[in-house]
């Protein structure tokens, strides 16, 4: 089962790392800023196809967040 608060600590790093705030993935990605803000605050998890477009603005895919922790994302890329 996937644990919305490690996908979403997953999610923080890589878009910490792109220099990317909320708000620039929400509108590349065409998500709406209050779902990532609910995920944010543990409400509940984006659905696959939202996920799959955060996934592709970070440069990675949805495996990387359904992964279990320490992986390199770079390596998940696909």
């Amino acid at each position: 089962m996937l644990d919305k608060y490690s996908t979403f600590e997953k999610y923080d790093k890589l878009r910490a790392e792109k220099g990317l705030k909320d708000t620039d993935v929400a509108r590349l990605s065409n998500v709406d800023q209050s779902t990532i803000s609910n995920w944010r605050k543990g409400h509940y998890m984006p659905k696959l196809d939202k996920l799959s477009r955060i996934a592709a603005v970070l440069g990675t895919s949805v495996t990387y967040f359904m992964e279990e922790s320490g992986k390199d994302a770079s390596k998940i890329k696909g």
